[in-house]
């Protein structure tokens, strides 16, 4: 399937997509070892801690392929053996992403992993290897969409999406990123393209896509809908400007979100927003987490959200930093952001503007989800070692905006200078 011309990656030979879902089985390889040395507690170890339940559950299915199916289904929630099944299952009941009974991110991949048990037999490498493949499906398909506005700067585009430390470490994982990014893969795909939606099979898709979405990780869809929002005003008409487009649908959602929150409790995003950086906190100082950020408890109330906010979106962007680490994965993420920093001032140095429309509205759709995923991660995530994989899905776009509004042939030509320079030169010049 892989060496299909479905997923092959333009502008590179039919074997790339194998070499780079062989790189990914090597980082999920790496990822499980990293958790086996520094976090010897297994229950805890968010590349096990699913993965066991799931065996759990497929147990069920050799005593009672009955229960087994309602508790994949989501079915007959009153059973009397309901419970007995579940508190076997310590992550069953923990972590929801919509509040929803069967959308619950955390059932989500325990049902997977369960099911892929079936051919798996419980080897754990076989559900990194499923993990990755499908992860890696997802990343071809955000190349393929930029592709054709990269057709002379592929290489630049290739780092953006597949080269990125972070990015493919958590993405490689039993983990729910691996998912995740086949859904936004998914998602910029039906979006990113010359021409609108028409066909109802598309707005299927779309609708598969709100339920993924529900079952894994609702915040990174809420990233996208201002983004989505402007990218099809945008399109309806040549003399709208972009960027105002984006910053007035940006400011129109964040009072719509606030205002729904007042109105109607049961969508209160700004309350579950706050009762999630209070959790974290709680549990952060339980656990004695040593990456807790010291930052302003956040309530409910506008104030306190304008307040943290640009506090916020610095410890999203740019934490942890050189100060702030303490043992090998915090440094790995501070150079990581060391080198973010430094592109991004490159970038603002070299700014260009976009060569056409089409490429400036994508540009903004790609910065407005940053923004707003930043927002969401740097409000309710005090521990730096979850802000850390929680911002990670906004990094391809970070890098792919900035490639947009970036000069890459100045850059090119002050990189072959640094590459080539002697000091012997500079001492020739002076003199």
């Amino acid at each position: 399937m892989i060496f299909s011309s479905k997923w092959r990656i333009p502008g590179y030979n039919p074997f790339t997509p194998a070499i780079i879902f062989l790189i990914k089985c090597l980082s999920g390889f790496a990822l499980a070892y990293i958790y086996s040395e520094f976090y010897r507690e297994r229950a805890s170890a968010d590349v096990y801690k699913l993965f066991d339940d799931a065996k759990i559950l497929y147990e069920i299915y050799k005593k009672n392929p009955g229960d087994f199916l309602q508790l994949l289904l989501g079915l007959d929630f009153s059973s009397p053996y309901y419970d007995v099944y579940t508190q076997k299952m310590v992550n069953w009941n923990k972590g929801s992403s919509s509040g929803l009974g069967i959308l619950n991110d955390n059932r989500t991949i325990i049902r997977f992993n369960a099911l892929i048990m079936f051919f798996s037999y419980g080897a754990y490498a076989v559900h990194v290897i499923v993990f990755s493949f499908i992860s890696t499906l997802g990343f071809i398909k955000i190349y393929r969409s930029f592709y054709p506005l990269f057709k002379e700067r592929e290489n630049w585009l290739f780092a953006s999406v597949f080269l990125i430390p972070s990015v493919l470490c958590w993405s490689s994982g039993v983990l729910k990123e691996a998912l995740l990014f086949y859904l936004i893969g998914t998602l910029v795909s039906l979006f990113i393209r010359p021409k609108p939606l028409k066909n109802k099979s598309q707005y299927l898709i779309v609708i598969a896509l709100i339920l993924g979405f529900l079952a894994l990780k609702i915040y990174i869809l809420l990233a996208f809908i201002p983004g989505i929002f402007a990218w099809l005003i945008i399109r309806k008409s040549d003399r709208i400007p972009i960027p105002l487009t984006y910053i007035m649908v940006l400011g129109f959602m964040a009072i719509s979100t606030w205002l729904v929150s007042a109105i109607v409790p049961a969508l209160d995003v700004i309350g579950h927003l706050s009762f999630i950086q209070k959790n974290m906190l709680r549990l952060a100082f339980y656990n004695d987490s040593g990456s807790i950020v010291d930052m302003q408890p956040l309530e409910p109330e506008l104030w306190s959200y304008l307040r943290n906010l640009p506090e916020g979106l610095i410890n999203a962007a740019f934490r942890p930093g050189i100060l702030d680490a303490q043992n090998a994965l915090q440094w790995f993420s501070a150079f990581e952001n060391a080198f973010i920093i430094i592109c991004i001032i490159l970038s603002i140095g070299l700014t260009k503007r976009p060569e056409n429309r089409f490429n400036e509205n994508a540009a903004w759709f790609c910065f407005s989800f940053v923004l707003v995923l930043y927002s969401i991660m740097g409000l309710s995530t005090p521990i730096l070692g979850a802000l850390v994989r929680y911002r990670m899905p906004a990094l391809p776009f970070l890098f792919i905006g900035m490639l947009f509004i970036t000069d890459t042939n100045r850059l090119k030509k002050i990189i072959f200078e640094l590459i080539n320079y002697e000091p012997t030169n500079f001492l020739n010049n002076r003199s």
